[in-house]
């Protein structure tokens, strides 16, 4: 059965698994740990990192029962220590990062059909609601006026202050 998953977040496949278990299994033959507690403690990351499809990639568990609150926080917290022992270039992550966020906004907030609606207000002079864009644009109540009155106007605000063609094709490309 498959799961909910994006780009930057999936659950382990069974295929990852399959891979990592000859990995793993490799590794331990090759370093003579199979029956040591230094072997046993060993991070599948430190191992799987230096396979292709696992680079900059880490495996982790997360416990469902505590709260989103709790499970962000601690993520947040190990994200850059996960980064070092890993040695990954954090100034790249940092660069994808905002573009990946700035690009997933676009398409989660619907900012094309808001800013043609907000278009289309300037130029008829009729007022629409925020709530009347929120049912209009978020049929299944995704968000609410109060979402684009604090998050999503200000948003497409800042999207469009900052906006610059140059800017975002160096940034893609």
């Amino acid at each position: 059965m498959e799961m909910a998953a994006n780009e930057s977040v999936e659950p382990t496949k069974i295929i990852d698994m399959t891979r990592l278990k000859n990995t793993i299994n490799d590794y331990i033959d090759k370093n003579n740990i199979r029956n040591s507690l230094r072997g046993q403690k060993a991070s599948v990351s430190m191992i799987a990192n230096h396979i292709y499809d696992y680079h900059n990639k880490i495996l982790i568990n997360l416990n469902l029962d505590y709260p989103n609150e709790i499970l962000l926080d601690d993520i947040k917290k190990l994200l850059p220590i996960w980064r070092e022992e890993l040695k990954i270039d954090s100034s790249l992550s940092q660069s994808i990062k905002s573009w990946d966020v700035v690009k997933r906004k676009i398409f989660e907030y619907k900012v094309f059909p808001i800013i043609d609606l907000m278009c289309w207000e300037m130029i008829s002079g009729v007022k629409i609601t925020n709530k009347k864009i929120a049912q209009s644009v978020f049929k299944y109540g995704e968000y609410d006026s109060i979402n684009i009155t604090q998050t999503i106007k200000p948003f497409i605000e800042n999207l469009m202050d900052d906006f610059s063609i140059e800017k975002y094709q160096r940034i893609i490309t």
